[in-house]
């Protein structure tokens, strides 16, 4: 499981993602973190940690040590010498979860509902599940072909899916506004190849504009990815 990056940014080297995308990452840990609230951070769990790449985020920035869920054993070796807690999924937890965030995987799994209902039944009365996705089946390319996408979503189609596992919606955003525009170029290209590192550092520059834009009104109107989150009643 992966959660580095997102349309354009995936099919890539995890640790050139963590290097390059530093802005990028940041913001989604910020997000996620906003959305929990007055929690301390206790029991958060990373859902497709892939390398550890958020976690770090957390742990660098809010001082919190996220509990990370991996099947990938390379990527389950790399987050142990991260110092990190990982599991190969929530039935291994040794009590109820308080938050679960999970980025950019969703849209790899079939089953995705199944998914969310079982983050409903892995998190305490009260928890928040944070998830962060590429938005839009418009947007669907080659490259999302090529990287295992099995969808990208609508805003309506992931409220429906996260009510419908029993989650109250307390946050529904577009995010990369700019990410939009440029996802939509590529796949006018009809290219499936990742780009360069170089491009990657560009591009994470350029999103802390996006970023601005979102927070002046853009967020409720397009982005290349769409940030939910929900509270178990």
């Amino acid at each position: 499981m992966k959660n580095e990056g997102s349309m354009i940014f995936e099919g890539f080297d995890d640790l050139v993602l963590s290097e390059a995308m530093g802005i990028y990452n940041s913001s989604i840990v910020g997000k996620i973190h906003d959305a929990l609230g007055s929690s301390d951070g206790g029991g958060i769990v990373d859902f497709g940690a892939g390398i550890g790449t958020l976690a770090e985020k957390f742990r660098e920035i809010y001082g919190i040590l996220p509990i990370c869920i991996e099947v990938d054993e390379r990527q389950k070796e790399i987050i142990r010498e991260k110092n990190f807690t990982v599991f190969d999924s929530l039935d291994e937890l040794t009590a109820p979860a308080t938050n679960i965030y999970s980025s950019n995987v969703l849209e790899h799994i079939d089953d995705d509902v199944g998914i969310l209902r079982m983050f409903h039944e892995k998190l305490k009365p009260g928890g928040t599940v944070c998830i962060y996705v590429p938005a839009l089946p418009h947007l669907y390319s080659k490259f999302d072909r090529r990287v295992g996408h099995v969808r990208r979503y609508r805003m309506n189609e992931l409220k429906e899916k996260l009510t419908g596992a029993g989650f109250r919606i307390v946050k529904a955003e577009y995010c990369d506004c700019i990410g939009y525009l440029a996802a939509l170029l590529f796949k006018a290209s009809g290219k499936s190849a990742s780009p360069s590192a170089a491009f990657l550092k560009m591009y994470d520059k350029l999103f802390a504009v996006s970023r601005w834009l979102d927070a002046l009104g853009m967020k409720h109107v397009i982005g290349k990815n769409i940030f939910l989150a929900g509270r178990k009643v």
